[in-house]
């Protein structure tokens, strides 16, 4: 029913402390357990999130529920102020890689030299309503990947443990008119959103074991209605401000960011943050050409 993890590889970096492993299919998942630091509801959160951005034609990696046997479970530990934990065997969740070493490369941030060479730059206004829909608590990430002799880069959104209000679900019933997103920019995402059915969202989370929330039917029961009434609300909010006046070019001309630092990695990470979760769409080209690196 689950395919099994075969082979494990390294450990990756991030709060959940994720592995790098194969699984039965042959292909290369990021895998976060059950008994990770950030609780196992970000396992259900993954999934469930996962899923909905496929159905958007958000690219995001491919979700799998995965099964770890005992027996390859004894070599693997957390790593805990008081020394290794134990890694625990049952299922937990897989993200695909996005593209094997084989094929191509992947990189966490891309310079701003390289801004103009990403591909699915349209992506990124979908990956907004996304995350005001389900009510992201966590900063937007994402990876750059390119296939060997490819010029291009595409963008491809990752990390979706704190959607859904965060591990403990707090998501609120409606949508606030705070920071919404373009209406021009985010008209083609609102209709693929409207056109989703709500009773897909119920079908979507259907199969997620009850472990990761620990048995908690009527907590989830609660989220899922939690978010069918965000989505109409969304839906609301943003034919309402369809009269709201365009952003003036004039106004992003006389706009410019300094950013000083001695270390080019935390320029990057600030600048990634300021583009995806505070500048919005519609300025991300011309910020990043605006912006004096120091």
């Amino acid at each position: 029913m689950y395919l099994h993890l075969i082979e494990h590889f390294r450990a990756l970096r991030g709060g959940s402390q994720p592995r790098l492993m194969r699984a039965s299919d042959g292909h290369l998942y990021v895998v976060k357990f059950q008994d990770n630091p950030q609780g196992s509801r970000i396992l259900a959160n993954e999934l469930l999130a996962s899923r909905l951005a496929l159905q958007l034609g958000l690219p995001v990696p491919q979700a799998e529920i995965l099964e770890l046997s005992p027996n390859l479970a004894e070599t693997l530990y957390f790593e805990t102020p008081t020394g290794p934990r134990r890694i625990s065997p049952g299922l937990h969740v897989g993200l695909r890689l996005v593209i094997s070493p084989i094929e191509g490369r992947i990189y966490d941030f891309l310079p701003q030299a390289y801004v103009d060479q990403v591909r699915n730059q349209e992506d990124i206004a979908g990956i907004q309503l996304f995350d005001l829909w389900t009510c992201n608590r966590d900063t937007r990430q994402a990876v750059y990947w390119k296939r060997s002799q490819q010029k291009k880069f595409t963008v491809t959104f990752i990390d979706h443990g704190h959607c859904f209000g965060g591990p403990n679900w707090k998501l609120s019933i409606g949508v606030t008119a705070d920071c919404l997103p373009s209406v021009d920019e985010d008209s083609s995402w609102l209709a693929k959103l409207e056109a989703l059915p709500p009773d897909l969202i119920s079908r979507l989370a259907a199969d997620i074991p009850t472990e990761w929330y620990s048995n908690d039917i009527g907590g989830i029961s609660d989220m899922l209605e939690r978010l069918v009434v965000r989505q109409a609300d969304l839906r609301r909010l943003l034919q309402g401000a369809g009269q709201r006046a365009p952003l003036k070019e004039t106004a992003l001309e006389a706009e410019t960011i300094l950013l000083v630092d001695d270390e080019p990695v935390l320029r990057e990470v600030v600048a990634r943050y300021y583009i995806f979760v505070t500048a919005g769409t519609r300025c991300w080209k011309h910020l990043m050409g605006k912006m004096a690196w120091r």
